[in-house]
């Protein structure tokens, strides 16, 4: 199907990052066949569709490049606390209610979202707990199938006791609750990697190559290491990533010092895990000698900025990072820690807090760095460099149309910073993937939004009373996992990412 898009102004954020005040865009089968600055009459003819753009930005589609699906129903639900406290109210919800069509819903609504904000494209880490679920991984890419996403899934399953993944936590823990955490029933490596070879047989590449698969840990102190080096070895047989959230907190660069004696980084670098197929989630604590390891590996940094400050975590130093050449992409991370997953206002957040994390503004990352991260870095991130990420001939069909017209463009004076700073998603008028429009005018085309949102608001009494359940349950644990964030808070690392000293 020929797709003409006509006297569009164009940002392409390829590598000439060309900006095209009048120009035409054509589209084949799902890829850029050209853009030219000039009308292409010659196409018009005989084009199965042509799109009138006068008035409107077209512009690479945005990539999430870190995610969680998983608590999509979880917008609004907690406060904010460290994310060793946090995680004990979100985490043991799927223990419960672990029901294929509830990961349906919330993949579905995920997508909604995202794709009615210009997001194009996924990276969907999937928490998973105890023996992985089948029905459950179908139901999650049956979702993103439906609703014509670009979407890369993997899934996080933990094989190690809860107590041993934080420092100090087991001298916290009562006799009873040590030995709760001992009894749990946790997968094997072979179980693990099993279930990853069924889903990359049945749906890696599908949906002429829309949907994919990648691999993840979780974090590397959630795993055996036979597990990390098993996962790594199956994200480079199939060329894909590898999810790891390393560093994200203080307490995790001390569970290195305690119990590897080294960082985190430094301790899946030894293991043969730190590579080009890595993708570090966070990176928050990292210091001169975890960068230089991320930059001669070839991983890519996934920042979440909103997530960073709701969870207390630190500030992610992005000038360090981008001076050792590491690419960098976006992610909204969780709905409980983002409450409304919004791949723009991460950008122009992490983009301000740059600001006040030193004094000396000429390292100040300007909004072109955060807009291609958005992009390009999203599409390094899915090890699609050379597919998406920038409008060229030969790449993905995957953009957005926005309305200059809208209030965040009037008046008009840079483009690219109106799109980091201005910008929140509301001028977004189109959203194509491969070439279809899946969301025009804040209007799904693919699904019934309506009807999604009604199941899932039906559905919700029921997952409250199971969340109170999970909640009462958390409750016995919570001084636990606060006493140990309050003594790793307190142990000197040689460097600090909060803005303000440790708290007492």
């Amino acid at each position: 199907m020929v797709t003409i898009i006509k006297d569009a102004h164009i940002l392409t954020l390829d590598d000439e990052d060309r900006e095209i005040p009048c120009g035409d865009i054509v589209i084949d089968e799902g890829k850029i066949v050209s853009i030219s600055e000039t009308v292409t009459d010659d196409f018009t003819d005989t084009a199965d569709r042509v799109i009138d753009a006068r008035g409107l930005l077209v512009m690479p589609g945005l990539v999430n490049g870190h995610f969680h699906s998983s608590s999509a129903f979880m917008k609004g639900a907690l406060e904010g606390s460290p994310l060793e406290h946090i995680m004990l109210y979100e985490f043991p919800i799927d223990g419960f209610a672990h029901k294929p069509r509830l990961y349906y819903l919330r993949s579905m609504l995920s997508a909604i979202e995202l794709l009615k904000q210009g997001v194009t494209a996924v990276r969907d880490d999937v928490h998973f707990f105890g023996e992985p679920k089948d029905a459950s991984a179908v139901t999650i890419m049956e979702a993103y199938r439906d609703a014509g996403i670009r979407a890369s899934v993997g899934f996080g399953i933990a094989n190690v006791i809860e107590y041993d993944k934080l420092p100090y936590l087991k001298n916290f823990l009562n006799t009873d609750q040590r030995s709760a955490m001992e009894s749990e029933a946790l997968p094997s490596c072979d179980n693990i990697i099993g279930f990853y070879e069924k889903l990359f047989n049945d749906w890696h590449r599908k949906e002429n190559d829309r949907l994919t698969i990648h691999t993840s840990c979780s974090a590397p102190q959630r795993v055996t290491p036979e597990t990390m080096q098993a996962l790594s070895a199956l994200a480079t047989r199939y060329d894909v990533s590898f999810d790891m959230h390393i560093l994200e907190t203080k307490t995790q660069r001390v569970l290195g010092d305690e119990k590897y004696g080294k960082s985190l980084i430094h301790y899946v670098d030894d293991l043969g895990a730190l590579n080009e197929h890595a993708v570090v989630i966070h990176g928050v604590w990292l210091d001169d000698d975890d960068m230089d390891r991320i930059a001669r590996s070839g991983a890519v940094i996934a920042h979440n900025p909103v997530s960073n400050l709701k969870l207390g975590s630190g500030v992610m130093p992005f000038p360090k990072i981008s001076q050792h050449g590491i690419p960098v992409c976006i992610g909204t991370d969780e709905a409980c820690v983002d409450d409304n997953s919004n791949l723009w206002n991460n950008a122009k957040i992490g983009a301000l807090l740059q600001k006040i994390s030193q004094p000396d503004y000429h390292n100040w990352p300007p909004a072109s760095t955060y807009l291609s991260a958005m992009c390009n870095g999203g599409a390094r991130a899915l090890r699609r460099a050379d597919r998406g990420g920038c409008l060229a001939a030969g790449r993905d069909a995957d953009m957005i149309m926005l309305d200059l017209n809208s209030l965040a463009f009037t008046p008009l004076n840079n483009l690219k910073r109106h799109l980091v700073f201005a910008e929140n998603g509301s001028s977004v008028v189109r959203t194509m993937v491969s070439g279809e429009i899946v969301c025009e005018n804040q209007q799904m085309l693919t699904v019934d939004e309506e009807a999604i949102k009604q199941e899932i608001r039906e559905l919700m009494p029921q997952y409250r009373t199971v969340c109170d359940v999970a909640n009462r349950a958390a409750d016995t644990l919570s001084q636990a996992y606060r006493d140990t964030y309050l003594k790793a808070s307190q142990k000197d690392v040689g460097f600090s990412r909060w803005l303000a000293s440790a708290p007492e």
